[in-house]
């Protein structure tokens, strides 16, 4: 393929949300323009703003489920590249109608699939007629292959990355008065936003308190603010779009991320890129990204959240930390994330036999 760009078909649910998936695939389509030609394919229609986000970039779009169909399209897509790199359940298992060379990225340590047994053999099967597995972190890489059992696909880890330059990245004073600490999750039973509202009702009134999302079991969250006499120190926000991610970090002090399970932990990456300290839930994959120097708790442990966040409310102790996040967070750029992505790439192109890449 020399004088030709490597073709790659990312695949994934849809683009509408700001998940960590969502915003993986928007950033490798960015980094790698110009170094190969990416088109995308979602289940689900995408918004006008999101096309136009797409087109800007040269990236060709298809949906899966559009009215009316549209099965001539997505055909032609699914027979016009040289690499497809599928992303998340169910687009997972879309991988018996790609026949080229094709890798998946595992995306979390724990899903709801892996509480039946009976899905093993299924998944067994589907993760295997993938050319390589790539896993976010150590911890996602070593939950699937439990999962999988032996004689699963090849894996290999990339870490997630963010673009460094979008943040702040200085060193950051305690606030003489109020210290705001924010938490940016679905309110779903994977994160916990519950045990980070108990912890505020432990700590001194200067504490403040910003959870953003939305998710089925915000209402919950809001009314058990309410029965510990916290509302007034809790702002609830919608969904901040990823652009809007540096400000809104900007404006906080300290970064919570309080989770049950989690493969890496995005958010908590930018939150170290903007130089807040961050405090996390001690579990696998959010562990290993935020390192040892950041202080961990047990999930569910209110009073160890409150204990940890109180020692943070030290000037000293605060200002070594946000410096320790800033040190931290070099470790993951979206752009050796590209690289490594872009490599895996032409690995599978060669291996395919299809020819050569530039």
């Amino acid at each position: 393929m020399d004088g030709v760009l490597l073709r790659v078909l990312h695949v994934i649910n849809d683009l509408e949300s700001d998940g960590g998936a969502q915003r993986i695939v928007r950033d490798l389509v960015a980094l790698h323009s110009g170094r190969v030609e990416p088109s995308v394919l979602t289940l689900y229609p995408v918004s006008q703003e999101v096309l136009s986000e797409l087109h800007a970039l040269g990236v060709r779009h298809a949906a899966l489920k559009t009215v009316p169909p549209r099965a001539g399209e997505v055909s032609r897509f699914l027979h016009q590249y040289d690499v497809a790199h599928v992303h998340l359940f169910p687009s997972l298992y879309l991988s018996t109608l790609i026949s080229g060379p094709k890798l998946f990225t595992e995306h979390n340590t724990w899903n709801r699939r892996m509480e039946t047994e009976t899905f093993r053999s299924v998944e067994r099967f589907v993760y295997r007629r993938y050319d390589r597995v790539v896993c976010i972190s150590e911890a996602t890489e070593r939950a699937l292959l439990r999962w999988l059992g032996p004689g699963g696909p090849p894996t290999t880890v990339i870490p997630n990355g963010i673009r460094l330059d979008r943040f702040r990245g200085e060193v950051r004073p305690l606030p003489e008065e109020h210290v705001t600490f924010v938490m940016v999750a679905r309110f779903v039973p994977q994160k916990d936003q519950a045990t980070v509202i108990r912890a505020l009702a432990r700590l001194p009134e200067r504490a403040r308190l910003v959870l953003v999302g939305d998710g089925p079991l915000r209402s919950h969250a809001e009314e058990l603010a309410r029965s510990l006499g916290v509302e007034g120190r809790i702002r609830f926000l919608p969904p901040v779009p990823a652009d809007e991610m540096p400000g809104l970090l900007r404006n906080a002090d300290i970064y919570v991320q309080s989770s049950h399970w989690e493969g890496f932990g995005l958010v908590a990456v930018e939150a170290m890129a903007s130089g807040l300290p961050v405090v996390a839930s001690r579990v696998p994959g959010l562990s290993e990204v935020v390192g040892p120097s950041m202080p961990q708790f047990d999930p569910g442990d209110d009073s160890g959240l409150a204990r940890l966040a109180e020692h943070l409310l030290s000037p000293d102790v605060y200002a070594d930390l946000s410096r320790t996040a800033l040190e931290r967070s070099r470790r993951f750029g979206a752009e050796a994330m590209a690289d490594a992505y872009l490599e895996t790439y032409q690995q599978l192109h060669l291996e395919s036999g299809r020819g050569t890449t530039n």
